[in-house]
């Protein structure tokens, strides 16, 4: 015969030791969450410098390129008035 004094125990253990558990489980799932965050923040940045470096780049040949083509103007606008 069951004893309802000790099943009540046995089932305050249960409890208790589920919500024990239960409880390591959200903490650790925080844990997670927290360093996927970091993890995606860090992506982020590295994103953002790789964009920031590839923008100053393209900035910088199209100088070139537009420089370039200001000398060709000009010796273009030298040889119609030197004709």
């Amino acid at each position: 015969m069951f004893d309802v004094e000790t099943a009540s125990e046995a089932l305050d253990r249960l409890i208790e030791r589920r919500a024990g558990e239960r409880s390591a489980a959200n903490a650790a799932a925080d844990e997670w969450r927290t360093s996927e965050r970091r993890h995606a923040a860090r992506v982020r940045e590295e994103h953002r410098e790789a964009w920031v470096e590839y923008f100053a780049r393209l900035a910088s040949s199209l100088r070139k390129s537009a420089d370039m083509y200001d000398k060709r103007a000009e010796s273009l606008r030298d040889r119609k008035e030197a004709t």
